[in-house]
């Protein structure tokens, strides 16, 4: 009888050569100081900060004054409470403290509607319609950008300067802030915003002084029942010398809906023109704004 002899097995992997242990090794090294997925470019801070007034210090020292804005990025929709998932590419025009022009498209079919909002007032261009409407009818409709307000975007982006503004407020009003400490890694901050209404919960991080997370709680009003919402802070990034975020999310869960944001490129304090807040109304019929998620003839 004839003995088979099996032939060695090939190892699936092959051995690393001598030549490729170091970029291994700093490939390994790389993952575990976790650069990959670096929350911020900011150093920590030093000494290391103890109390409100602290982060108020670094904030006064570090984050511009903005008066305009403008901003390109990605917005994502999507939610049990909504129809599927939708994305589109955003352009904002901002100019403190309430005048936007929000205009939103996508690639294969070039915009699909054109916002200009100042305080509670909105005009909303698709096509040859032009809606009219205000902030609480806009937050009836879960449905469009999730019922958000335009407006809170560009707050969220804005996140240092918001609380900047409300530490120095609450400060004014009483708040002794050298004397509100830290109780471990982070600080939660409430602060009643009489601009907008809302009250506002910023959690800091002790370690850059950067927000992770803003809980916003909406009062009842015309009719519309309580809501809250979350903005989650996930990435930050550096611009001519300035920091912002650059991915982050509103969660609500009443209505369930997700938000997200990618903030691509932005500019603080460019020269905006009047004509770039301005939408061409001419030949349009006009609307309400309540009349968008109805079927067009």
């Amino acid at each position: 009888m004839t003995q088979l002899t099996p032939s060695p097995l090939k190892h699936p992997f092959r051995p690393i050569r001598p030549g490729h242990i170091m970029p291994a090794a700093l490939f390994a090294s790389f993952l575990l100081c976790g650069c990959i997925a670096k929350f911020s470019p900011l150093e920590p801070i030093s000494p290391p900060a103890r109390t409100l007034e602290d982060i108020a210090v670094q904030l006064d020292e570090r984050s511009p004054t903005v008066q305009t804005c403008f901003a390109r990025g990605d917005l994502v929709l999507s939610g049990a409470d909504v129809d599927g998932k939708k994305s589109v590419i955003v352009q904002i025009n901002y100019e403190r403290p309430n005048r936007l022009r929000f205009r939103a498209s996508r690639l294969a079919i070039g915009t699909v509607f054109d916002l200009y909002q100042e305080g509670p007032l909105i005009s909303l261009k698709q096509g040859k319609r032009i809606y009219r409407g205000t902030v609480a009818d806009l937050a009836s409709m879960p449905e469009f950008a999730g019922g958000f307000e335009p407006l809170e975007i560009v707050r969220a982006i804005l996140v240092e300067e918001e609380l900047r503004r409300a530490i120095r407020f609450r400060g004014a009003s009483g708040l002794d802030t050298s004397q509100t400490f830290f109780d471990g890694e982070t600080l939660d901050f409430y602060w009643p915003n009489a601009l907008t209404g809302h009250n506002e919960t910023f959690t800091i991080r002790r370690r850059d002084g950067l927000v992770s997370r803003v809980a916003i709680e909406l009062p009842p009003a015309d009719g519309r029942p309580q809501r809250r919402y979350t903005i989650r802070y996930l990435k930050y990034a550096l611009e001519d010398g300035a920091h912002y975020p650059s991915r982050f999310e509103f969660i609500s869960e009443k209505p369930r809906i997700k938000l997200r944001v990618d903030v691509e490129k932005i500019r603080f304090n460019p020269e905006i023109l009047d004509k770039g807040f301005e939408i061409d109304s001419r030949g349009c019929e006009i609307l309400p704004l309540t009349d968008i998620l109805r079927p067009k003839p």
